[in-house]
């Protein structure tokens, strides 16, 4: 998980409940390993370990099966871009 440069998420991410140690990460390799990120609910280490069981679980040919698919058909309005919009800024 890499908050980038140029997006509102790197420039501000208090607003979002991230902390960035390291503002120049992008400068070194460790961010190919680890989150370069954390909040006050998750570590980088458990944000890590998330973003792997997602990649492991949501990339399996298990879960691409056309019976998984139907099944989630009724959700996958929840996954549109507007569901995930910004928060809202005072």
């Amino acid at each position: 998980m890499e908050p980038r440069p140029g997006t509102d998420v790197f420039a501000r991410p208090e607003v979002y409940g991230l902390t960035i140690p390291d503002r120049y990460w992008y400068e070194g390799s460790s961010w190919l390993h680890n989150p370069v990120c954390y909040s006050a609910n998750l570590t980088s280490e458990q944000i890590r370990d998330w973003v792997d069981r997602c990649y492991f679980e949501f990339c399996s040919p298990d879960f691409r099966s056309p019976d998984r698919m139907t099944a989630l058909s009724d959700v996958t309005g929840e996954w549109s871009v507007p569901a995930m919009a910004e928060p809202a800024v005072p």
